[in-house]
């Protein structure tokens, strides 16, 4: 599940960076919509995100690589800077956004 989260964080960037339409990240929704349509489609869209990984990357394949503690101490060490970088990313990201479209003004 952490891949899939950080794969639609990376997703949320793109958008942000090239500046295309928030359509490309959920299906477009109108405000009359309640909330559990908006909840329903967006489980909708991130069930697709998951069985496509499942579907890529097997059980079998993941539980017969072998690894070590170093590894895995070494794995958690770079996975929380890999977050910390990539939410600063984002955040700066969001702020460049935000500004351009005139919602703030620096």
């Amino acid at each position: 599940m952490t891949v899939i989260g950080l794969l639609f964080l990376h997703i949320v960037q793109i958008v942000l960076l090239f500046n295309l339409p928030s359509d490309f990240i959920l299906p477009k929704l109108t405000d009359n919509d309640s909330l559990l349509v908006k909840y329903l489609m967006g489980g909708f869209y991130f069930g697709i995100l998951i069985l496509i990984f499942y579907k890529i990357i097997s059980r079998e394949k993941v539980l017969s690589i072998e690894v070590t503690e170093v590894e895995i101490k070494k794995g958690k060490k770079v996975l929380i800077v890999y977050f910390l970088v990539d939410m600063i990313l984002f955040v700066l990201l969001a702020i460049f956004h935000e500004a351009q479209v005139g919602r703030l003004h620096l």
